[in-house]
């Protein structure tokens, strides 16, 4: 991965997980959803 995606990664993981109250195949799904959203 490049240094680019890694710091990416790296800010959306640490903007988005927050708010995530439990790890549930709904909420995991949702974020992946998401993060590829905002990917792109």
């Amino acid at each position: 991965m490049s240094t680019r995606g890694t710091n990416f990664l790296h800010k959306w993981i640490a903007n988005n997980l927050e708010s995530v109250g439990s790890a549930d195949i709904i909420s995991v799904a949702e974020l992946v959803q998401k993060l590829f959203a905002d990917a792109k």
